[in-house]
């Protein structure tokens, strides 16, 4: 029996993602500002709950607003009773809510969403915490995040920032945050680029575990949320 997927609501990008996420793997989304990062994260999230199925979407950052879940659920009572929304305040209490997923597999969910996984990390890290420390405990959260989904059948979801990588030619070229740990763990990789034309974006499919027909898909922001570019 085929396990859960949940689709994204965009056809395209559900197309390269073989349908959606599926129940025990990791997607990561990366790109930079206004990319769509988390509206397509929160719309995962919506689409599970909308499935009848218990979702948890941990704002580390702190910037989620009440509109935009409003206008991605429609306000409909069945899927906000199936959403919660978490917000840690430190990288500790975000590991803290991770180790915790197990528990909370336990008691029906389904689908887990950390945006922005390095934000904290990020923070801590301009604030002096010790680098060394810092990457050893994001690459425990991450390693946990994926275990929690391979043995409780969680479909899991990333996102994460971007930095600039200065290429041999001298063009600069972005990257993950903390790329190594994120990459390396996540079974799906999308990155989200801009175009250049007003709320047009691209999807570029860097990680899969089974060959997709095509690796790029465009798609559309819009106030309820990202949709084909049509």
């Amino acid at each position: 029996m085929r396990r859960l997927v949940v689709p994204t609501g965009c056809l395209a990008i559900d197309e390269l993602l073989d349908g959606g996420v599926e129940a025990g793997t990791v997607l990561l989304v990366y790109g930079e500002a206004e990319t769509g990062k988390t509206t397509l994260a929160l719309q995962l999230a919506v689409s599970c709950a909308s499935m009848g199925h218990k979702a948890l979407f941990v704002d580390c950052e702190g910037t989620l607003r009440a509109e935009k879940v409003s206008a991605l659920s429609g306000d409909e009572p069945e899927v906000l009773e199936k959403l919660v929304i978490a917000r840690p305040e430190s990288f500790r209490e975000q590991g803290t809510l991770i180790d915790r997923l197990g528990l909370f597999a336990r008691a029906g969910l389904r689908l887990v969403v950390v945006d922005t996984i390095t934000g904290l990390y990020r923070r801590e890290l301009s604030e002096g915490a010790k680098a060394f420390a810092l990457n050893r405990e994001l690459a425990r959260q991450v390693a946990s995040l994926a275990q929690v989904a391979r043995e409780h059948g969680l479909a899991a979801v990333m996102t994460s920032q971007v930095r600039a990588r200065l290429e041999a030619a001298g063009q600069a070229e972005v990257e993950p945050v903390a790329q190594r740990i994120l990459k390396f763990w996540a079974d799906l990789v999308l990155r989200l680029q801009l175009t250049g034309q007003p709320g047009l974006r691209i999807a570029v499919l860097e990680k899969s575990p089974r060959p997709a027909p095509r690796n790029t898909a465009f798609f559309r922001i819009r106030e309820e949320g990202i949709v084909d570019a049509v």
